[in-house]
């Protein structure tokens, strides 16, 4: 797995990195990826900040070393897909890595560049369609409850498919209003812990096209103090 020096590249970074180990100048991976010269230019601008390069070579020759580019026996650099992504633990751990940047300093640029437009995010208490719906409620959860932290429990990878399973034991506290399928509760300040499960698919690019997490909601209004509010329809899926 990639050590810290690439703890901090998102996982579009990481794409561009490994498209850098293969010919070809900006312009022919901005037409590849669909998107600006200029967009391309200021990620490898941060790649090389962050891996502590100068140039294209160098950071190529570091995202050997982290794993992040590989070769096949005879030299050549492995492509590793299909289209062009293929997900792996580091690449996995790396979303974690952005969603806590994301709640923890209200990243919303990160937070739009590691997902689609057109993402979908289910839960047993919300449903998102969009990248700037999925934002919006992110944000919300990052004001009622400002010191979330969710810890690792355990780690599937499907390669083939592109998702990752993640579960993982959340703790805070209730700091904020919440709202929930259109109910409100008010702040009450008390500490909760729970364990969820969330399943995320990743498209051929690298980006997050899909959420589902899956948690017991009556246990966490019962622990904030909220269990008689509780809408009717939250419960564990």
């Amino acid at each position: 797995m990639a050590d810290r020096a690439a703890a901090f590249l998102t996982t579009r970074e990481m794409v561009v990195l490994r498209r850098l180990a293969r010919p070809g100048t900006k312009a022919d991976i901005a037409r590849e990826m669909f998107v600006s010269v200029n967009t391309i230019k200021s990620h490898v601008k941060q790649i090389y900040a962050k891996l502590g390069v100068s140039d294209r070579r160098q950071a190529v020759s570091r995202g050997r070393a982290l794993g992040i580019v590989v070769q096949d026996p005879d030299g050549r650099e492995l492509e590793r897909d299909r289209a062009g992504f293929v997900l792996t633990a580091a690449e996995a751990m790396q979303y974690l890595f952005d969603m806590a940047r994301v709640y923890g300093r209200r990243d919303c640029k990160l937070f739009d560049r590691i997902h689609r437009t057109d993402v979908r995010w289910e839960s047993p208490v919300s449903s998102c369609s969009g990248v700037a719906g999925m934002r919006q409620r992110a944000m919300e959860l990052a004001t009622a409850v400002p010191d979330l932290h969710a810890e690792l429990v355990g780690l599937i990878v499907d390669e083939g498919r592109n998702t990752a399973s993640y579960e993982y034991t959340v703790t805070g506290t209730h700091l904020g209003p919440l709202c929930v399928r259109d109910s409100f509760f008010p702040a009450t300040g008390r500490p909760f812990r729970y364990t969820s499960m969330a399943v995320v698919t990743f498209d051929d690019d690298g980006l997050v096209s899909e959420v589902r997490s899956y948690f017991d909601f009556v246990d966490i209004v019962r622990q904030v103090g909220l269990a008689a509010g509780a809408p009717a329809k939250a419960a564990l899926i």
